[in-house]
């Protein structure tokens, strides 16, 4: 495959995967058999006892779309006190991408995560996903990694001081609350309209994500994102 064919591909990825608008459904946990439901129904007990409620399970649909279809939904649940939501989900690709994932080094399949939006825009994610997962993003946008051995205790500890931290330091912000699916999708899309536009700014992928994507080869990682350039370039004439 030529260099701006990978270059292509990853633009596009990078673009309907990580920006925009994006299309989100209800779903039932009958319809998912190959996964680890109860994992999902473990994480929802504890949590359950931590304040939170559930709130729907949703499957995004724009992901689903491109590859790799994460053949997965999540499980969102909310504390009304706090104004934290949780995410719990299991990604289970069709192969060969779970090698993929598994030899990039791409953190667990089975996850869960808290994320507080507050309302002048800014959000706190605390998650066991892998850090080398992650996208470029802007700074209004904190994201934390712990290892995935952490208890959903000390992770929901660790992202509760990071937002109390936050609000002391930002008087008159405050949290916001979902209550519902549509608040749900609501909030997941006004910031992927952030993300959308801050990965515009910075011509969509920066060459230390490249790096990962490319098994830490310098010399091809740079050669894609120059190829990227070109054509987000080309296209602007």
């Amino acid at each position: 495959m030529s260099i701006e064919k990978v270059a292509r591909n990853i633009l596009r990825t990078v673009r309907n995967n990580f920006g925009g608008f994006h299309e989100f459904r209800s779903v039932f946990e009958s319809k998912f058999p190959h996964i680890d439901i109860n994992f999902y129904n473990k994480m929802q007990d504890r949590l359950e006892l931590l304040g939170f409620t559930k709130v729907c399970d949703i499957e995004d649909l724009t992901i689903k779309k491109n590859k790799p279809d994460p053949r997965s939904f999540i499980r969102v649940m909310s504390n009304s006190r706090t104004g934290a939501s949780s995410g719990i989900y299991h990604i289970k690709p069709k192969f060969p991408w779970p090698l993929i994932l598994y030899f990039g080094k791409l953190g667990p399949s089975k996850v869960f995560e808290f994320e507080t939006e507050f309302t002048d825009g800014h959000l706190i994610c605390t998650s066991i996903a892998s850090k080398l997962s992650e996208m470029p993003h802007p700074d209004s946008q904190v994201k934390i990694y712990l290892h995935k051995s952490t208890s959903v205790e000390k992770v929901l500890d660790v992202h509760n001081e990071a937002v109390d931290k936050y609000l002391k330091e930002n008087v008159g912000t405050a949290t916001i609350n979902q209550k519902t699916m549509e608040d749900v999708i609501k909030s997941q899309n006004r910031q992927f309209r952030i993300v959308d536009e801050h990965l515009e700014s910075i011509g969509w992928v920066t060459k230390e994500y490249l790096l990962k994507s490319a098994g830490n080869n310098k010399f091809l990682a740079n050669k894609i994102y120059d190829m990227i350039q070109e054509i987000i370039a080309k296209e602007k004439n």
